[in-house]
């Protein structure tokens, strides 16, 4: 992932990334201006600018908003961080995600794969692959919401020896088909 740090801003990005806003100049903008539509609306809601389309996600918080992107196509995942919570969030979390991968994966948990990020002025954001999932929060079955804990109170222990926190059942997807876990926020201790 290649870091860029500006002034007022950086990005951290991958080559496909990268590609694919070339391919679809108009992407970030109209992204933009679609979550300052929604972000003081109700979660579930829409709004779509241009040819691209902004879901506010259940799991939104006030200083963390996490939004479903879709455009040309293809669907992808937002973490957003209010300027007033942190600054360096971009480049922080990419580390934690890097550092914690060899931890969480040995721990049966799969680290999420940002390919964007942007930190500005008025806050940063975080892009994954969209992998339609459900929150862990908000799945039902008891034998894997325990299976969950396990493994995080496993990986936290050694996390925590790194500075690494987070690894809770509000920050980790379920993926039922493959029954596998994907940890979409972590962070180092401040």
């Amino acid at each position: 992932m290649k870091v860029v740090e500006g002034r007022r801003k950086k990005l951290a990005y991958t080559q496909r990334a990268k590609d694919f806003v070339r391919q679809n100049p108009r992407l970030i903008k109209e992204f933009l201006n679609a979550v300052r539509s929604i972000w003081d609306s109700k979660v579930g809601a829409k709004a779509k600018y241009g040819t691209t389309t902004v879901e506010k996600l259940k799991f939104s918080r006030d200083i963390k908003k996490f939004f479903l992107v879709e455009r040309a196509g293809k669907k992808f995942f937002v973490k957003w961080v209010s300027t007033d919570f942190v600054r360096g969030v971009v480049v922080s979390s990419i580390e934690a995600m890097r550092e914690a991968e060899g931890i969480i994966r040995k721990h049966g948990i799969q680290p999420m794969q940002y390919e964007f990020g942007f930190e500005g002025k008025n806050g940063s954001f975080l892009v994954s692959r969209f992998y339609g999932l459900k929150n862990l929060n908000e799945v039902s079955d008891n034998a894997v919401v325990r299976e969950a804990d396990r493994r995080m109170n496993a990986a936290s222990r050694e996390l925590s020896e790194k500075g690494i926190f987070d690894l809770e059942r509000r920050n980790l997807f379920y993926d039922p088909r493959n029954k596998k876990f994907i940890a979409f926020d972590l962070g180092f201790e401040s």
